[in-house]
Protein backbone atom coordinates (compact mmCIF):
# COMPACT_ATOMS: atom_id res chain seq x y z
CA UNK A 1 0.00 0.00 0.00
CA UNK A 2 1.71 3.26 -0.94
CA UNK A 3 2.51 5.28 2.09
CA UNK A 4 3.62 9.11 2.74
CA UNK A 5 6.05 10.20 5.26
CA UNK A 6 5.37 13.61 6.46
CA UNK A 7 7.44 15.30 8.77
CA UNK A 8 6.52 18.73 9.88
CA UNK A 9 9.91 20.25 10.35
CA UNK A 10 9.46 24.29 11.62
CA UNK A 11 7.06 26.99 11.07
CA UNK A 12 8.33 30.66 10.25
CA UNK A 13 7.39 34.34 10.67
CA UNK A 14 3.92 33.22 12.12
CA UNK A 15 1.25 35.54 12.74
CA UNK A 16 0.77 36.52 16.44
CA UNK A 17 -2.53 35.58 17.82
CA UNK A 18 -2.29 35.90 21.64
CA UNK A 19 -2.72 39.53 23.29
CA UNK A 20 1.18 38.87 24.55
CA UNK A 21 2.30 39.14 20.73
CA UNK A 22 3.20 35.50 20.68
CA UNK A 23 0.83 32.34 19.61
CA UNK A 24 1.25 28.37 20.98
CA UNK A 25 1.24 26.76 17.59
CA UNK A 26 0.31 23.38 16.13
CA UNK A 27 -0.31 21.69 13.11
CA UNK A 28 -2.92 19.24 12.23
CA UNK A 29 -1.86 17.29 9.68
CA UNK A 30 -4.80 15.98 7.23
CA UNK A 31 -4.82 13.04 4.46
CA UNK A 32 -8.76 11.65 3.58
CA UNK A 33 -10.33 11.05 7.26
CA UNK A 34 -6.68 10.70 8.91
CA UNK A 35 -5.50 13.60 11.02
CA UNK A 36 -2.57 13.91 13.40
CA UNK A 37 -1.22 17.02 15.44
CA UNK A 38 1.82 17.87 16.51
CA UNK A 39 3.00 19.29 20.04
CA UNK A 40 1.93 22.87 20.65
CA UNK A 41 5.45 25.04 21.18
CA UNK A 42 4.35 27.53 23.73
CA UNK A 43 4.79 31.70 22.79
CA UNK A 44 6.71 31.54 19.82
CA UNK A 45 6.38 32.63 16.50
CA UNK A 46 8.61 30.58 14.67
CA UNK A 47 8.48 27.05 16.29
CA UNK A 48 10.07 23.86 15.55
CA UNK A 49 8.08 20.73 15.54
CA UNK A 50 10.33 17.68 13.88
CA UNK A 51 7.50 15.65 14.11
CA UNK A 52 7.09 12.33 11.86
CA UNK A 53 4.42 10.89 11.03
CA UNK A 54 3.38 8.25 8.64
CA UNK A 55 -0.12 7.25 6.67
CA UNK A 56 -1.59 5.67 4.25
CA UNK A 57 -2.73 6.96 0.72
CA UNK A 58 -5.64 5.94 -1.19
CA UNK A 59 -4.82 7.45 -4.78
CA UNK A 60 -1.13 9.31 -5.14
CA UNK A 61 -1.96 11.14 -7.86
CA UNK A 62 -5.40 12.73 -6.60
CA UNK A 63 -4.53 12.81 -3.15
CA UNK A 64 -3.80 16.23 -1.46
CA UNK A 65 -2.22 16.60 2.14
CA UNK A 66 -3.98 18.99 4.07
CA UNK A 67 -1.67 21.14 6.40
CA UNK A 68 -3.26 23.59 8.95
CA UNK A 69 -2.00 25.88 11.37
CA UNK A 70 -3.87 26.38 15.08
CA UNK A 71 -3.08 28.94 17.85
CA UNK A 72 -3.76 26.82 21.03
CA UNK A 73 -5.65 28.75 23.25
CA UNK A 74 -6.47 27.25 26.75
CA UNK A 75 -9.99 28.57 26.85
CA UNK A 76 -12.65 28.74 24.12
CA UNK A 77 -11.95 27.59 19.97
CA UNK A 78 -8.22 27.43 18.84
CA UNK A 79 -7.46 30.27 15.92
CA UNK A 80 -6.80 29.29 12.66
CA UNK A 81 -3.19 31.24 11.70
CA UNK A 82 -3.03 29.57 8.12
CA UNK A 83 -3.36 26.37 5.72
CA UNK A 84 -2.07 24.92 2.95
CA UNK A 85 -2.35 22.12 0.42
CA UNK A 86 0.13 19.83 -1.33
CA UNK A 87 -0.66 17.56 -4.06
CA UNK A 88 1.24 13.77 -3.51
CA UNK A 89 1.00 13.75 -7.81
CA UNK A 90 4.37 15.32 -8.00
CA UNK A 91 6.86 14.01 -5.48
CA UNK A 92 9.83 11.33 -6.66
CA UNK A 93 9.76 8.06 -5.18
CA UNK A 94 11.87 7.10 -2.33
CA UNK A 95 13.29 10.97 -1.90
CA UNK A 96 12.62 13.20 0.79
CA UNK A 97 11.24 16.42 -0.75
CA UNK A 98 11.76 19.45 1.84
CA UNK A 99 9.68 22.04 0.79
CA UNK A 100 9.14 26.05 2.30
CA UNK A 101 5.91 27.03 1.64
CA UNK A 102 3.94 29.98 2.30
CA UNK A 103 0.72 29.85 4.51
CA UNK A 104 -2.67 30.61 2.72
CA UNK A 105 -5.27 32.30 4.89
CA UNK A 106 -3.16 34.99 6.76
CA UNK A 107 -1.09 37.65 6.46
CA UNK A 108 2.21 36.14 6.84
CA UNK A 109 3.84 32.52 7.58
CA UNK A 110 5.60 29.74 6.33
CA UNK A 111 5.92 26.32 6.80
CA UNK A 112 8.57 23.55 6.25
CA UNK A 113 7.47 20.31 5.51
CA UNK A 114 9.78 17.49 4.28
CA UNK A 115 7.52 14.73 2.25
CA UNK A 116 8.59 11.34 1.00
CA UNK A 117 6.50 9.20 -1.26
CA UNK A 118 6.87 5.00 -0.65
CA UNK A 119 6.05 2.29 -2.22
CA UNK A 120 3.82 4.71 -4.73
CA UNK A 121 4.79 2.18 -7.92
CA UNK A 122 3.68 4.75 -10.44
CA UNK A 123 4.86 7.62 -12.43
CA UNK A 124 2.78 10.33 -13.20
CA UNK A 125 2.29 11.31 -16.95
CA UNK A 126 4.45 14.72 -17.67
CA UNK A 127 0.88 17.13 -18.61
CA UNK A 128 -0.65 16.27 -14.94
CA UNK A 129 2.78 16.95 -13.35
CA UNK A 130 3.61 20.32 -15.59
CA UNK A 131 -0.14 21.50 -13.81
CA UNK A 132 0.51 20.51 -10.74
CA UNK A 133 3.64 22.45 -10.45
CA UNK A 134 1.79 25.53 -12.12
CA UNK A 135 -0.90 25.24 -9.41
CA UNK A 136 1.89 24.34 -6.38
CA UNK A 137 4.81 25.13 -6.91
CA UNK A 138 8.11 23.41 -7.58
CA UNK A 139 9.30 21.86 -4.19
CA UNK A 140 13.49 21.15 -3.58
CA UNK A 141 14.72 18.19 -2.90
CA UNK A 142 17.10 17.72 0.12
Amino acid sequence: MPTLEVTIVKGEGLKACDLNGSSDPYVQVQLLQKKFKTKVVKKNLNPEWNEKFRMSVNDPAADLLQLRVYDHDRIGKDDKMGNVTLPLCMLPLNHAVTSKVKLRDTSKGFLYVRLRAMDFGWAMPMARQQQQQQQYGQPTTQ
